[in-house]
């Protein structure tokens, strides 16, 4: 049986969890205006004398990866802010499915976990 996580160690987590937040909210505002960028110069090769041009197809994947990526980064930062909630609610390092804790290992490797390895495993 995993035994319930101290306060210094719940302490950690939040401030790993706060500066991973941190970094990704970063991390989106960089992304945004990479894809800003990426949007100009795609409107830009769009209205120039040959739109089949190479520039402007580098342009659109450019673009379409930027927006994966602030997808994913948003993803993330969601699962991140949950976490902090998690924390502040006193329901950190609990499974969210069957209830049991939380390996101090898993949480090491995924702060932002809401599942213990079982049930990761049968999803």
């Amino acid at each position: 049986m995993t035994r319930q996580l101290s306060s210094s160690t719940l302490e950690k987590y939040r401030r790993r969890l706060e500066k991973d937040r941190q970094g990704l909210r970063q991390t989106i505002d960089d992304h945004l205006q990479d894809l800003e960028e990426a949007r100009l110069a795609q409107a830009a090769g769009e209205r120039s004398a040959d739109p089949a041009s190479t520039e402007t197809g580098s342009a659109a994947t450019v673009f379409e990866a930027e927006l994966s990526l602030v997808r994913n980064t948003r993803e993330l930062l969601a699962q991140v802010e949950d976490a902090l909630r998690r924390l502040d609610a006193g329901t950190y390092g609990i499974c969210v499915d069957c209830g049991k804790r939380i390996p101090a290992a898993r949480l090491t490797a995924l702060p932002y976990t809401t599942l213990c390895v079982e049930c990761a495993a049968k999803r």
